[in-house]
């Protein structure tokens, strides 16, 4: 078996040791107890002893001590990489936290500070980051994602139990006349609005404002005060209500702008140093002047440097009618040029 061998940054400042039985450089990552370096130095190792694997376009946009955000145009367009990723970060002891932004192209990730110098995990990361473009790392299966879709919906019509047992209290004890005792049943509206207590809480304590959440706890809880039950229920019901509705268009909205992202093309034209090469979509760098043919979709954001072009914005805005664009004009992702030719910065 292959030994692994780790190498200090600094080597002057590192004691003697032993590593399998032989004399080695202590690292500055700690031991696990059976005498092998943790987790994370071994991925790292196993990275470098891959064979070569083709390079992913990112970039650190920003860095803090136990922080660091990269952009990956990649996982705009590729959820299969995306999920490869996100096994890794999920699998690396180091990494508390991965905040996927598809939309952004980017990525959040917390780690650990202090057990790993800061350069060195973001070497690690950038590691991880490439090594996922490998086909062999294993990612959630369809109906593990299926069955996590349900889960959320499940969860987000879960709120509405004790709303509607409230209700049911509320009308049995209210209309129909049945001796239910008031402080069960306004205990039963204080419970079905501790969402929305939260959220006012939220709002006033984070955000240093009051948001829409205050006024409805304030609407409620006049009425529970008032010994209009039915009232208070109806009020959270809806409330509650349209909080399921919320939470589910955004989910829909996410997963129809993930679908809209992966129908762009995988390769563009752009002109460098004055010649025209076609190259993959992420290897599209910042400056570069990407040339759009008609029948094409726009690839990236950007500014009209030369050219006019008709172009079909229904996909993104929903508007039937195509739309002339001419040069300094902002055209955006996802739409098509119906005719003419545009180079965009």
């Amino acid at each position: 078996m292959e030994e692994l061998v780790v190498h200090p940054t600094n080597i002057s400042q590192q004691p003697i040791t032993k590593f399998k039985g032989k004399p080695a450089l202590a690292p500055r990552y700690p031991l696990q107890p059976s005498g092998y370096p943790a987790a994370g130095v071994i991925a790292s190792a196993n990275l470098k002893r891959t064979k070569k694997l083709p390079r992913v376009t990112h970039q650190l946009v920003h860095a803090t001590p136990g922080r660091v955000r990269f952009r990956i145009p990649r996982i705009a367009r590729d959820q299969e990489y995306a999920q490869r990723l996100q096994s890794l970060l999920a699998d690396d002891p180091q990494i508390t936290r991965v905040r996927f932004r598809h939309t952004a192209a980017s990525v959040v990730i917390r780690y650990i500070p202090g057990t790993i110098a800061d350069a060195q995990m973001r070497f690690h990361l950038a590691k991880l980051i490439e090594h996922a473009s490998n086909a062999v790392v294993p990612i959630a299966s369809d109906v593990a994602l299926t069955q996590k879709s349900s889960s959320e919906q499940a969860n987000s019509w879960s709120g509405m139990k004790l709303p509607a047992l409230a209700t049911c209290l509320s009308l049995l004890g209210g209309p129909l006349g049945l001796s239910i005792p008031p402080a069960l049943v306004g205990g039963s509206i204080i419970i079905a609005a501790l969402p929305v207590a939260r959220r006012a809480l939220r709002s006033i304590i984070k955000q240093r404002r009051l948001n829409v959440d205050c006024l409805d706890l304030t609407a409620i809880s006049i009425t529970a005060a008032q010994s209009h039950f039915l009232t208070s229920c109806s009020m959270v019901v809806l409330i509650e209500l349209g909080e399921v509705i919320r939470e589910r268009t955004a989910r829909s909205s996410g997963r129809q702008t993930l679908d809209l992202l992966s129908s762009l093309a995988q390769f563009v034209w752009v002109e460098r140093d004055g010649k025209k090469q076609e190259v993959a979509l992420e290897e599209v760098q910042p400056g570069d002047t990407v040339i759009i043919y008609p029948g094409e979709q726009i690839p990236v954001d950007g500014h009209i440097l030369k050219g006019k072009a008709l172009i079909d914005e229904q996909k993104l805005t929903g508007e039937s009618m195509p739309v002339v664009r001419s040069e300094g004009e902002a055209v955006y992702a996802s739409t098509l040029v119906r005719e003419g030719q545009v180079y965009i910065l």
